[in-house]
């Protein structure tokens, strides 16, 4: 029966929108009609918990976007615990379990993704930044077993009118006196370190009010959200660089486990994460329906976080673009073990300065597990 608090509804047949998603992407998943196929009916139910329960790391937005994919058409949205659920989808079979997808930001009460899962032994993963994995590797550890997600969407953006043809951090230094950031975090301390960011120019106090629209400033800001509202609500154009072009080479918002649940759901992952792989492809190739769920859980959590289509069909569009979903030529989701070494070089001092008890002999096999992806899932850029 469902309740005066949960929605449930049919997926609605929508014409595909005039936006080129198939022009900007050359993602495929080779073979994957074949391999992604799990045992003999296409059920999991036999090896893996009967409902897939994911924690994200914000509300319901288009970077989450494959998670979303997995979801049947007999999905139902819970307001009370912001989730939610349905059969959990191999392209068009039904694995015979479900997936349950947990919004995050204010719905964790300021924990952490790891922390939640932790509190909870039933979530089977969690949303998890390589960074954040450090950080968190000797409390609540946990191992990545597929990157989404090859570039972190997060970096600084200006107003590229009030300051044209500047196209780097650096550049607009030279020419703005602040640069706004939620506190003192890992890659801010980076930056600063770094010398990329004069430590006289920080204010800490951003609160992800779009205030390049009353202030000539610098603020941290996802490429894939604050762009499209700056011109949509004022006019105004950003220039933006990553933190991936600034030397922070996260992987962010990986499909991670804990640590001490890998031993037991590994004949599960073996099955699960090549159709994890598989979903992301998919919903990279035509997002519309899946945004329009992502839309509609936003609408039921009711929450200050606002999102309609259009900002979502912008995210994917800038995730093609600006090569945050490509991961090169190669195993789809792969997670390069130099890049995740360069960040346990980089951030585990951070973190210690910081009072974080991270291992001094921590190392990248404690943080990623590249085993159980699909390499004939293939991304052909």
């Amino acid at each position: 029966m469902v309740t005066s608090n949960i929605t449930s509804k049919k997926r609605r047949l929508i014409r595909v929108s005039t936006l080129p998603l198939v022009a900007l992407l050359s993602l495929s998943a080779c073979g994957a009609e074949e391999t992604s196929v799990v045992l003999e009916n296409g059920e999991l139910v036999k090896i893996c918990p009967s409902v897939i329960k994911i924690q994200t790391d914000w509300f319901p937005e288009a970077e989450h976007g494959g998670v979303y994919q997995l979801l049947g058409d007999d999905y139902e949205i819970d307001k009370d615990s912001a989730s939610i659920r349905g059969s959990l989808m191999n392209r068009n079979t039904d694995t015979g379990i479900d997936v349950q997808i947990y919004a995050g930001g204010e719905f964790t009460g300021g924990r952490s993704v790891s922390a939640v899962m932790y509190d909870d032994d039933t979530m089977t993963f969690g949303f998890v930044n390589t960074d954040s994995s450090v950080r968190d590797s000797a409390d609540t550890p946990t191992v990545s077993v597929f990157a989404p997600l090859n570039k972190s969407p997060l970096g600084f953006m200006w107003d590229a009118q009030k300051h044209p043809g500047v196209e780097t951090l650096a550049e607009a230094l030279q020419e703005i006196d602040t640069v706004s950031v939620f506190g003192r975090l890992a890659f801010v301390e980076y930056l600063v370190a770094e010398g990329l960011i004069p430590e006289s120019k920080l204010d800490l106090n951003y609160k992800g009010d779009l205030q390049i629209a009353t202030r000539d400033v610098i603020h941290q800001g996802f490429g894939t959200t604050e762009p499209y509202q700056y011109m949509d609500q004022f006019g105004i154009e950003v220039a933006f660089e990553s933190l991936y072009d600034l030397g922070w080479p996260i992987y962010p918002e990986t499909l991670a486990v804990r640590t001490d649940q890998l031993e037991t759901l590994s004949p599960c992952l073996a099955e699960l994460v090549p159709i994890l792989q598989d979903a992301q492809i998919e919903f990279m190739k035509d997002p519309v329906q899946t945004v329009d769920v992502i839309v509609e859980a936003n609408e039921t959590y009711d929450s200050w976080w606002q999102y309609d289509r259009e900002l979502g069909l912008y995210s994917v569009a800038q995730q093609i673009e600006r090569g945050i979903v490509s991961s090169g030529s190669g195993t789809f989701g792969v997670m390069d073990e130099a890049r995740v070494q360069k960040i346990i070089d980089a951030a585990a001092p951070i973190f210690r300065n910081l009072g974080k008890e991270v291992p001094e002999n921590l190392e990248v096999d404690d943080l990623i597990n590249n085993s159980f992806l699909d390499p004939n899932i293939e991304n052909d850029q």
